[in-house]
C-alpha cells in the first residue's frame, strides 16, 4: 500500500478525529478572550491555532479563502453554542451531557510514563495471583464431522489413534488448551465433559460444536506463576492502567474542590 493510500486510511479513523476535534475545542477555549455575552472576539491566536490543527489534519497549508471560511465556521459555531447554553440545551438533554463528560475525560486524560522494571517487579511480587497460567488440559482426540465409527474399544486396548477418523483442523493432539480456548473451540458442552473425563482413558464421543470426538486426556495442568517475561504485557497495562486511574482520580478531586456538594 502506497504512502497516500496510508494517509487516507488513516484520515479515515473516527479516534483521529475525535482527538482532532477536542484538539481544537482546547485550542480554541485556551486563547479565549473574557466578553460579555453579546460579543464574540476571535483574536489573532484563535484565529492561528485553528489553522495550525486543521493543517495538521489536512497535512497541507490552507488557502486563504480556507482559513477565512474556517474562522467564519468558529464564528457560526460559537453563535449556535452560545444560543444552546441560552436556551439550556446542555441541561436538558441525557446525550449532550455524556458528550460534554466524556469531552472534559478527554481533556483530562493523561498519559503516564513508562514503568521501570522495578516497578513492574514490585507489581508482580504484590499481586502474583493475578499473573498465573490458566488451569489447562492436554488431549489427544479422533474427530469425526458425522457419525463416529465404533472404535472406542479398540482405542482402549491400545490401538494407535494416529490417521483415524476425520482430519481435524488442529490436528489430533492438543496441548495446555484453557476453558476459554476450548469453549471457544468446541462449545461450553463439550467443554464441560471434557472437565471430568479420567486421565489416560478413552473416553466418549463427546459431542461439539464441529463433531464428535473421541478423546483421551493426558494430563490436567493447574495453574503456574509466570515468569516477569511472560507476564511482562499484562504488568505493562496493569500499571498503566492503575496510573491512569491515580490521575483521574486526583484531578477530579481538584475539580470537586471548586464546588460545595449538597446530599
Amino acid at each position: 500500500m502506497g504512502e497516500g493510500s496510508r494517509t487516507k486510511l488513516f484520515l479515515k479513523e473516527p479516534l483521529l478525529h475525535f482527538a482532532a476535534a477536542g484538539a481544537l475545542l482546547f485550542l480554541a477555549r485556551s486563547f479565549w478572550v473574557t466578553s460579555d455575552e453579546g460579543r464574540i472576539v476571535v483574536t489573532p491566536e484563535i484565529e492561528n491555532g485553528l489553522a495550525v490543527a486543521r493543517e495538521e489534519i489536512l497535512l497541507r497549508p490552507l488557502s486563504p479563502q480556507e482559513r477565512e471560511k474556517l474562522v467564519s465556521d468558529y464564528i457560526d459555531e460559537e453563535v449556535l453554542l452560545r444560543e444552546a447554553y441560552r436556551e439550556g440545551l446542555d441541561r436538558g438533554d441525557p446525550r449532550i451531557r455524556r458528550w460534554l463528560v466524556e469531552k472534559v475525560e478527554f481533556l483530562l486524560a493523561e498519559e503516564p510514563e513508562e514503568p521501570t522494571p522495578e516497578e513492574l517487579d514490585a507489581l508482580l511480587l504484590e499481586h502474583p495471583e493475578k499473573y498465573m497460567t490458566p488451569r489447562s488440559v492436554t488431549f489427544d482426540h479422533v474427530f469425526f464431522a458425522g457419525e463416529p465409527d465404533p472404535i472406542l474399544s479398540r482405542l482402549r486396548s491400545g490401538a494407535d489413534f494416529h490417521g483415524l477418523g476425520d482430519e481435524f483442523w488442529l490436528g489430533q493432539s492438543l496441548n495446555r488448551f484453557s476453558e476459554l480456548e476450548l469453549t471457544t473451540t468446541f462449545g461450553a458442552e463439550f467443554t464441560s465433559r471434557l472437565q471430568v473425563l479420567p486421565v489416560g482413558q478413552w473416553e466418549g464421543p463427546l459431542a461439539s460444536s464441529r463433531g464428535a470426538h473421541l478423546v483421551h486426556v493426558r494430563e490436567r495442568h493447574e495453574p503456574e506463576p509466570l515468569s516477569r517475561e511472560e507476564a511482562q504485557w499484562a504488568l505493562r497495562e496493569d500499571w498503566l492502567r492503575a496510573k491512569r486511574e491515580e490521575s483521574r482520580a486526583r484531578k477530579l478531586g481538584e475539580l470537586r474542590a471548586r464546588y460545595r456538594i449538597v446530599r
